[in-house]
């Protein structure tokens, strides 16, 4: 029998894994190098992604990441520049986290709306069982994050534009 002491024994857990997660806002980059990792966009490209090969006076070129091919961009089509901060297991655990509980609620949803209140008890604890299955899915989807990890990006500041 799930009680109320129960429910809020998972929120409390939740909410004390959640409080390491909280993040400092992201510092602009101050220049694009040789070797970084960058997502462009240009006025002809959208989000090319990639590794710098080299920065010249009027170009920037890249190793895209589709095939590794080099992508000469000119600074004045540059439109912006981001740059990876690496992959973080904190922020892959937030978004899992939050995709997980979604699909918890959704799980919950139909299962409530199908089986109607007496869901596997003759009594009415849906609002439990709604409870349990969001915290369930999101603690699911924080574990499967922090192992995937998420890819951290800070907005670089404009290349100069002048040769």
């Amino acid at each position: 029998m799930i009680t109320t002491r129960d429910t809020f024994r998972s929120v409390g857990l939740l909410v004390l894994m959640a409080l390491p997660f909280s993040a400092a806002r992201a510092q602009l980059t101050d220049a694009v190098r040789e070797g970084a990792r960058i997502r462009v966009t240009t006025t002809a490209v959208k989000n090319a992604t990639g590794t710098v090969k080299s920065v010249g006076t009027d170009t920037v070129v890249m190793f895209t990441e589709v095939n590794g091919a080099t992508l000469a961009l000119a600074k004045p089509d540059i439109q912006q520049i981001r740059v990876s901060r690496g992959r973080s297991m904190a922020l892959g655990a937030r978004r899992g986290a939050l995709w997980g509980g979604a699909i918890g609620a959704i799980a919950a949803f139909i299962l409530i709306a199908s089986y109607g209140s007496d869901y596997n008890t003759g009594e009415s604890h849906t609002g439990a069982f709604a409870v349990q299955s969001v915290l369930g899915g999101a603690m699911w989807g924080a574990g499967i994050g922090a192992f995937v990890k998420a890819e951290r990006w800070d907005s670089a500041r404009p290349i100069d534009k002048s040769p």
